[in-house]
């Protein structure tokens, strides 16, 4: 399987990119990484199956969750689903610029289970 490098586009004047995917398509993401912290939301939908480096984890409806930077990850999700899902990657340029030590964030967040996990957050 390859695993590609994706050269993020960000919106000009905003250092973020920000995607939805299309409804009633399935959800396809093939094993890719970037250089920005990725956080993504899934407002609607069925299972969201994503892939970090290899482990699998399972979203539903109301979920938030991020990919580090410089992380392989992937994501599948059936068709004929009503799906809203989007999500934002931060410029890791301007990221860094703006906060020197985010270069060393390591970003734990993983849907319902983070709650759960860290209830004093």
């Amino acid at each position: 399987m390859e695993i590609l490098h994706e050269a993020v586009q960000t919106i000009p004047r905003l250092p973020f990119k920000y995607y939805e995917h299309d409804p009633l398509t399935d959800i396809t993401v093939t094993p890719h990484w970037h250089q920005g912290i990725e956080l993504n939301y899934l407002v609607s939908g069925t299972v969201l199956k994503f892939v970090t480096d290899g482990q699998t984890a399972e979203y539903r409806p109301g979920d938030l969750w991020t990919t580090n930077r410089r992380v392989v990850h992937s994501a599948s999700g059936p068709a004929e689903v009503d799906w809203v899902e989007f999500g934002l990657i931060i410029d890791d340029d301007f990221l860094q610029h703006q906060v020197p030590a985010s270069a060393n964030w390591q970003l734990t967040l993983h849907g319902a289970s983070s709650a759960s996990e860290h209830p004093q957050a």
